[in-house]
């Protein structure tokens, strides 16, 4: 069972208890008989419960209609047990060739993880860290509250893309709208193409004054990191002279409709793959948009993917009977009412929290599928995928 379904029955128990005790007393008398006796109301508890009650409705909610992809799916068969292996210093790793339709443990996609992960630090630790990981060159890209980083050495590049503040995410959830623009390969999400296009003038003029390697270079990100990632992948890939080897990303939003969603699909065959992790939400949203390239879902059974695996490790046990071989599974995006009800629960779990009077306060309950979003889980699940340990600093 994932987080969603174990945390839902719990946090609607008591939200439910909490609302019957922040109305009712109950008194005995000296003849022995219960009386229910009807009181003012408690504000604090009544909050709590209705906090306690949203979060585990939001929970209920996705666990019957939540899916991170509207493609078919089949289980990606389990790597045999062997002793943890070592990875490649982490610019070998980039160098490594790779194919997001074969089996997904891809040693780029701990160095990616671990970039993705560190574009949340302040710029400053950011940079001590992706020198850690060899990069003599990194510059940052800031416009307003968008904030990336190109960094090369040795014939590769990353271009990475910070995502959204954990703390912030259920914010941005709330106000995420589902507009499109224009482009010219189709039409794609208004909110991150404008977001991307604050940071692209920087990105151009450091490709093209600063000589980074482009026969070597990937794009990534997390969450909205990970949407800029895509749209910038969508920009550059008409420009002949940048050859991008892998577009990876984590906790990804869809960003695409119709013709773009082709010509992603077609334009990065092989070279696109994104993470999604139990029943993290955002890779369902918004409505009304595609994802693209290789899924790599982490589930309770397994890994489920989108793509045909060319599994290199393992063949299909052709003696197992056809009824105990998993089948695909449809996976659904997010409708409209369905979008519009989850920015409704979230919004009214924010005003609650925020009625809470000021001093000590109880603890309030995670929203679990919120949870499942960490890009620090996201890099726990890839370390796990891989063989290796999480150690404090890179390999």
């Amino acid at each position: 069972m994932n987080v969603i379904s174990t945390y839902t029955i719990p946090l609607l128990s008591l939200g439910a208890v909490l609302a019957v005790l922040s109305i009712v007393k109950c008194e005995f008398e000296k003849t022995n008989r219960f009386t229910l006796v009807i009181i003012r109301p408690r504000p604090l508890v009544a909050i709590l419960s209705i906090a306690l009650l949203v979060c585990g409705g939001v929970g209920a909610f996705f666990v019957v209609n939540g899916q991170p992809s509207d493609k078919e799916t089949i289980l990606e068969p389990k790597r045999p047990v062997e002793p943890a292996r070592p990875l490649l210093e982490p610019i070998l790793r980039l160098k490594s060739a790779w194919d997001s339709e074969e089996s997904s443990d891809w040693a780029a996609a701990e160095t990616l993880a671990w970039i993705s992960e560190s574009a949340y630090l302040p710029p400053v630790d950011a940079d001590r860290e992706f020198r850690k990981l060899g990069f003599k060159r990194v510059i940052p890209i800031v416009a307003s509250s968008m904030i990336g980083y190109v960094m090369w050495e040795d014939e590769v590049a990353v271009i990475a893309f910070r995502g959204t503040d954990p703390g912030e995410v259920s914010d941005w959830l709330a106000n995420l709208h589902d507009t499109s623009v224009q482009t010219a390969h189709g039409r794609v999400h208004a909110g991150f193409y404008g977001a991307y296009e604050s940071l692209r003038p920087q990105i151009l003029t450091i490709c093209e004054e600063c000589s980074i390697p482009t026969s070597r270079l990937w794009i990534t990100g997390h969450s909205l990191g990970g949407a800029l990632a895509v749209v910038c992948a969508l920009d550059l890939s008409d420009d002949e002279r940048i050859g991008i080897s892998g577009v990876m990303t984590f906790g990804q939003p869809k960003i695409a409709k119709g013709d773009a969603a082709e010509y992603l699909e077609s334009r990065f065959a092989h070279r696109y793959a994104y993470f999604v992790n139990h029943a993290d939400v955002v890779p369902r949203v918004p409505p009304g948009y595609k994802h693209c390239g290789s899924l790599v879902w982490f589930t309770d059974n397994g890994i489920r993917r989108t793509s045909k695996i060319n599994v290199v490790f393992q063949a299909p046990d052709v003696t197992q009977p056809m009824d105990e071989v998993p089948p695909p599974v449809d996976l659904l995006g997010m409708s409209e009412t369905e979008f519009r009800e989850l920015k409704a629960k979230l919004k009214t779990e924010k005003e609650a929290i925020l009625e809470i009077p000021e001093g000590p306060q109880p603890v309030m309950a995670t929203v679990p599928f919120v949870d499942d979003h960490s890009m620090e889980l996201y890099l726990q699940r890839v370390r796990s995928l891989l063989g290796v340990s999480s150690p404090s600093e890179p390999h």
